[in-house]
């Protein structure tokens, strides 16, 4: 179990829900399990038995296909109908005629009270008032209508932030609302956000939201894991606000997390957060205590069998570094959204054994770890060099290059995984 303070681990009360279905390590020496972030591209998804151990999105082309030994989640999105639903698909063009036909009081508008608040701009992705049980019920529905196999249910892009500038809707519209009424429909404005960044009133309809849909799952033994869409740095969106969140749920998905080759952001260098921002992440990850964990890292311009060794090492040291949950913790790496299904090399499941400790406090320098067979080093700074100690005997990388004993320069944004010579038995 992660290590928290006592006080903060008193503010968040475990509740009584079933176990969450947990994989099986793949032996004893290796530490880390694979995750697959979307699936749908897989034609034949027999590869991803004994190759992953969760799939985040399973398949929604192959109907009620279960895989053999891997955990899946059925894919929902937070603020949206999913797609699909009663029969008929929705994001599509026009999908928001649908609730003006039949629920205009369930879209949401930004603060000029007239534009919609469409996700990413989208107008496939009409945002629904989280506050309406109405809309609680039916995100409910419409995710039950098409569960089969699935022990877990995925919730994407949780938003703190409120990038959309979600600010109100209007109480009592009446359906069906033809356009000569839109936006008000006959309705009442009501104004629930500002639309802007820390905002506490939409992260606590986030926090009601999200719970609410959670006890609904574990009525009938599903389980709970959301992704929640950071993209504002740590001054924006604070460890603690997300970590509220995520402990609502069973289990949390950290996109971009340790590595984030897609942006272009000031506060990451080449993917890598820097200094406060890694700290922040790092904060969010160890703080999921008794939660699952699935860290989705983004290498963008490359691939698993193209990945350069430093981002290699960075990945591997920083998820071993945060991972107590061996059993349910996942680790996936690149642009598997679109790209055909590639094998991990061994070279990212390092036999470092498991965990002597717990993760080190927030904000040290160098984060440092033990294992049963070697040790984790990470340092997040942006100029800083720090220096760790390499044991005498038969030490190597994770890639199996031999490390001399004595001190071992821990340059700036930079890890390293030390594996030690290996037990009888061992790999």
């Amino acid at each position: 179990m992660r290590r928290l303070p006592l006080l903060l681990s008193l503010l968040w009360p475990v509740p009584l829900t079933p176990a969450a279905p947990q994989a099986t390590p793949p032996d004893a020496t290796s530490h880390i399990l694979f995750g697959q972030a979307f699936d749908s591209h897989i034609a034949d998804l027999s590869v991803l038995s004994g190759t992953r151990a969760y799939v985040w999105s399973d398949n929604k082309t192959v109907a009620g296909s279960a895989i053999p030994g891997v955990i899946v989640g059925h894919y929902t999105e937070a603020y949206r109908a999913e797609g699909y639903s009663g029969g008929g698909y929705y994001d599509q063009p026009g999908f928001t005629e649908w609730f003006y036909e039949h629920h205009p009081d369930w879209i949401a508008y930004r603060e000029d009270a007239r534009t919609i608040a469409y996700e990413f701009g989208d107008p496939r992705f009409t945002p629904l008032d989280i506050a309406n049980p109405e809309v609680i019920a039916f995100k409910e529905a419409e995710v039950r209508a098409r569960l089969t196999h699935h022990t877990w249910v995925d919730v994407d892009n949780f938003d703190l932030e409120n990038s959309f500038h979600v600010a109100g809707h209007y109480r009592g519209a009446t359906a069906p609302c033809p356009p000569s009424n839109r936006p008000a429909c006959g309705g009442r404005w009501v104004a629930q956000y500002s639309g802007r960044p820390l905002d506490r009133a939409w992260i606590a309809d986030n926090d009601a939201y999200l719970t609410a849909l959670v006890a609904r799952f574990h009525a009938t033994g599903q389980h709970v894991m959301i992704n929640n869409a950071q993209d504002g740095p740590p001054r924006v969106i604070r460890p603690h606000d997300w970590l509220t969140l995520a402990r609502e749920a069973d289990g949390a998905l950290l996109e971009g997390f340790p590595l984030n080759s897609c942006t272009t952001a000031d506060d990451l260098v080449r993917g890598v957060p820097v200094g406060a921002v890694f700290d922040a992440q790092y904060e969010d990850a160890v703080g999921l205590t008794d939660k699952a964990f699935f860290a989705d890292a983004y290498l963008c311009n490359s691939d698993v069998d193209t990945i350069a060794p430093d981002r290699a090492a960075w990945v591997t040291a920083v998820f071993l570094l945060v991972s107590v949950n061996p059993s349910m913790d996942y680790l996936a790496l690149g642009p598997e959204r679109t790209t055909p299904y590639r094998a991990y090399p061994p070279t990212l499941s390092p036999p470092i054994g498991h965990a002597t400790e717990p993760p080190p406090p927030v904000g040290s320098r160098p984060y440092v770890r033990a294992f049963t067979n070697g040790f984790v080093a990470v340092n997040p700074d942006r100029d800083l060099s720090y220096s760790v100690n390499i044991p005498a005997g038969d030490y190597r990388d994770q890639f199996g290059t031999p490390l001399p004993s004595g001190h071992y320069t821990l340059v700036p944004m930079s890890g390293l995984v030390v594996v030690g010579p290996q037990p009888a038995g061992g790999a």
